[in-house]
């Protein structure tokens, strides 16, 4: 798992391994809808696709690697020490 922050735009992902990998590749279109576990997200840029959760690829011409997650406010977060 990992976080990654982005013009204070913060996503938790875990990468998606073995049969579970979308078998999606670009390139892709604007509007194009993508399903994969019982999400549907949309392509809204070349480089990025709206839905409930992010769903987010890699990719190369030897292959490809995939991740999912969810965009969260960090200021609703609570840090907690132990």
């Amino acid at each position: 798992m990992w976080n990654s922050i982005d013009e204070g735009d913060v996503v938790e992902q875990t990468h998606i391994s073995g049969g579970q990998t979308p078998k999606f590749r670009p390139p892709f279109k604007t509007g194009e809808t993508l399903e994969f576990n019982r999400t549907t997200s949309t392509a809204t840029e070349v480089e990025q696709v709206e839905g409930n959760r992010l769903l987010s690829g890699k990719f190369w011409s030897e292959g490809s690697m995939w991740f999912q997650g969810r965009w969260f406010d960090p200021f609703d977060e609570k840090i907690q020490q132990i």
